[in-house]
């Protein structure tokens, strides 16, 4: 199930209120980002002895999950490296990491696609997702974004699932419209809009095309203030959360 995108006047819409101390974000204990650089905590820099080449390192405590991890006091795992893609991410040590049954989360957030962009991966269509048997899916954005869902949910049936869109690059949009169409397919997933929501990222947060500390703090809070509004508005869907991977999720039917 998705979150609705149209604006109705009158309604508090998501990131209209920035928390900063998570809110209701609280209530995951565990979570994980399946991303690239932007998960990781990437910084880029130029050395100081003048080499022109930027270099790139990721810096995992300082990633926008470890933030919203320690303000929410609770575990946060980076599925996530500089340049992972759809294409790339299965068979990596970060999908073995996920998949390894000692990760498990409540909560798992997506953030691919830039790369995916960068390297031309087809975009696909709906056709390359087999519901039934992820390994019939297509080798394209769509079929591979559907086939993360589909393995998380495999590991770990209730979960809730927070794909996140790129930001307002009209470049991205194709990308984007495929994340919505993925999603919509799925139970327990929730887009985080932030191609419609989010600000553009201002100068004092970059590094040379990366975040820096203050840039992924800043995102921490949007991330966690936009779930935090996704469960305030759909307080019925996350009232089970505590039971998610335990033995009383087949007790409650919630699968």
């Amino acid at each position: 199930m998705t979150v609705e995108t149209e604006k109705r006047e009158g309604d508090e819409y998501p990131l209209q209120t920035i928390i900063q101390d998570g809110g209701m974000t609280k209530i995951f204990r565990t979570m994980g980002v399946v991303g690239d650089s932007l998960s990781s905590g990437a910084m880029t820099y130029v050395t100081a002895d003048g080499e022109a080449k930027q270099k790139n390192v990721n810096m995992y405590e300082y990633s926008w999950i470890q933030y919203m991890a320690r303000y929410c006091g609770s575990t946060a795992y980076n599925f996530s490296v500089s340049g992972m893609g759809t294409d790339t991410f299965f068979g990596s040590q970060y999908y073995d990491m996920m998949m390894d049954g000692d990760h498990l989360c409540q909560a798992y957030f997506i953030a691919l696609g830039h790369n995916d962009y960068n390297r031309s991966v087809p975009i696909g269509s709906l056709e390359d997702v087999d519901l039934m048997d992820w390994e019939h899916n297509g080798a394209t954005f769509t079929g591979n974004y559907a086939r993360i869902i589909s393995e998380i949910q495999s590991i770990q049936p209730t979960a809730k699932i927070f794909p996140i869109l790129m930001k307002k690059e009209r470049r991205y949009s194709e990308y984007n419209d495929a994340i919505r169409a993925v999603s919509a397919l799925f139970q327990n997933v929730y887009l985080l809009e932030m191609d419609i929501y989010a600000v553009e990222r201002q100068d004092w947060e970059d590094t040379l095309g990366h975040g820096n500390t203050m840039g992924y703090l800043n995102y921490s809070y949007q991330i966690s203030s936009y779930v935090d509004w996704i469960i305030r508005h759909k307080p019925e869907e996350f009232k089970y959360v505590q039971f998610i991977g335990t033995k009383y999720e087949k007790e409650l039917g919630l699968r």
